[in-house]
């Protein structure tokens, strides 16, 4: 009976010892490119790095800003007032929507 080998798809200690040398070296290289680079000049080259880390930042301070929201509106006599329903002199919303307005930025 013929036994059928199964070959081995995973990298053995001598390939993956390879990998992690040339990662080092081009990531040395990379170190090395351009080591007297002004921020300006790191900008002008690079202009769309730039855009999408100030991109990021805005979606991170949105995002901060949309979670808080829905709390401040919640807290405003006024807007009480006009959607919800008198409770003790006072004027509240239901709870499933004060759930929706805490909840609705955060699952969004």
């Amino acid at each position: 009976m013929a036994s059928h080998s199964v070959p081995n798809d995973k990298p053995t200690d001598v390939q993956l010892e390879t990998v992690d040398i040339h990662t080092s070296q081009i990531g040395h290289l990379a170190n090395q490119e351009d080591p007297e680079e002004t921020v300006r000049q790191a900008v002008i080259r690079h202009p769309w790095t730039v855009v999408w880390c100030f991109y990021c930042v805005w979606v991170f301070l949105v995002t901060a800003f949309d979670n808080q929201a829905g709390g401040f509106v919640l807290s405003i006599p006024q807007f009480r007032k006009a959607f919800g329903s008198p409770y003790e002199g006072n004027y509240v919303l239901p709870a499933k929507w004060q759930s929706a307005y805490s909840g609705g930025p955060v699952a969004a």
